[in-house]
């Protein structure tokens, strides 16, 4: 029977070291708890690796137990020493401070953040049967960019952290089978990846911002003012964009504001889809093996929640309909960062060049780029598309030079 002491100081190590910020980029991997005669029992067993980093750093320290005193069987077991709480300490005033940043709507840590206002917005979370379990409110920052025509481009604040990007293999292994098809590749190996501080379009660039844009001067090539199929619906994502015109619509855009907007590469975007954040509603900010759900709002998509190929399932949920169109942007519940959208509606064009893998791929969040590389990556999936398509980690490629009525965009701004 373990002691309570033992069982303290292994809740301190989760609750105050997993999940900080920690100056040095510390955080437990993974804790599994199993109730065992009324005692919370923590199994350490696969967190040996950054345990040992921690003890080596003098964070914690660990030592034996007798686990079974009839048996002569012992246990490893952990505690944090004072540098580990000294550590948290320091980690909690970031994280205080942090918090603010999210929460208050007064105040201002940067000048780089300042003139930013808050919002609120309700982030849900399904289980596999698409039924609503949980419920929160958030709150992010942004700007609103003035754009030509009275029309108005929101960006939100996106801490910085890191993820781990890409598909676990045993998953990647389910989806070839239930599919039949080795286009799950692609989304491995998984790998760690940090990315800094941006601001992204809390909406697809929509019709009307199009517009605005396509209507200054040509920088280096033209632009249609209304090339959507689906023409004349201001609030509706812009389609029938080349990668070419997307790069235009952002050199334009650019100039027109004095700031530096562009596409984001496919590693920010996924971070940004994703949305994983602490038990603070804080991104994480440091390595993490969670286990990601493949939507962010769970495990599973429904109409309810996206506009996508409803007539297919992902897992239990219900059938749902076959919009066969775009949707007005906004229309579905976000993610934990604010941002609309990013399952369905349209694909959504990345900066970086097609490549069938991600062996050797940046992990400092910048664009993978190769030389002549004429086709690009796409994300998100799209109206058009079945459920599995809509997933955060899901991959898919199409020419630079084509265009689709079921692929658009958003910008980002460094």
């Amino acid at each position: 029977m373990r002691n309570n002491e033992l069982i303290k100081n292994e809740q301190l190590i989760l609750n105050t070291l997993y999940g900080s910020s920690g100056l040095y980029g510390l955080q437990l991997i993974e804790l599994i708890a199993d109730a065992s005669d009324g005692e919370i029992v923590i199994n350490v067993d696969s967190l040996y690796p950054v345990l040992d980093e921690l003890t080596e750093k003098g964070y914690v320290e660990w030592f034996w137990e007798d686990e079974d005193l009839t048996k002569g069987a012992q246990r490893k077991y952990y505690k944090i020493t004072t540098a580990g709480t000294e550590l948290i300490n320091q980690s909690q005033s970031l994280q205080e401070r942090l918090e603010k940043l999210v929460t208050d709507k007064n105040v201002d840590l940067s000048n780089d953040l300042s003139g930013l206002k808050g919002f609120e917005f309700e982030v849900v979370t399904v289980n596999k049967q698409g039924e609503i379990i949980t419920r929160e409110n958030q709150q992010a920052r942004s700007f609103l960019e003035e754009l030509p025509n009275g029309v108005t481009l929101e960006m939100v604040y996106i801490p910085g952290g890191t993820i781990m990007m890409g598909t676990e293999d045993a998953k990647v292994e389910k989806l070839v089978k239930k599919y039949g098809s080795e286009r799950f590749r692609r989304e491995t190996p998984r790998h760690k990846v940090t990315v800094p501080d941006f601001y992204m379009g809390k909406y697809l660039i929509t019709q009307e911002q199009w517009k605005a844009i396509a209507s200054l001067d040509v920088i280096e090539q033209k632009l249609e003012l209304e090339p959507s199929l689906l023409s004349g619906k201001d609030n509706y994502p812009v389609e029938q964009v080349s990668w070419y015109d997307a790069q235009e619509f952002c050199r334009r855009l650019s100039r027109q504001t004095t700031k530096q907007y562009r596409l984001p590469s496919e590693a920010i975007w996924e971070y940004a889809c994703r949305a994983v954040i602490n038990n603070k509603q804080l991104p994480l900010t440091s390595y993490s093996s969670k286990k990601y759900p493949p939507f962010y709002f769970g495990e599973t998509i429904t109409e309810k929640l996206a506009n996508y190929n409803a007539s297919e399932k992902f897992a239990h949920e219900p059938l749902g309909k076959f919009r066969q169109r775009t949707s007005a942007v906004g229309s579905f519940p976000p993610n934990a960062f604010g941002l609309y959208d990013m399952h369905g509606n349209v694909w959504e064009w990345c900066e970086d060049d097609w490549h069938e893998h991600f062996q050797d791929a940046p992990n400092d969040g910048n664009a993978w780029l190769s030389e002549n590389c004429d086709i690009k990556v796409i994300r998100g999936g799209s109206w058009s598309f079945k459920p599995y398509s809509c997933r955060s980690s899901y991959r898919f490629d199409f020419f630079c030079d084509d265009h689709s009525d079921d692929i658009g965009f958003r910008v980002i701004c460094l």
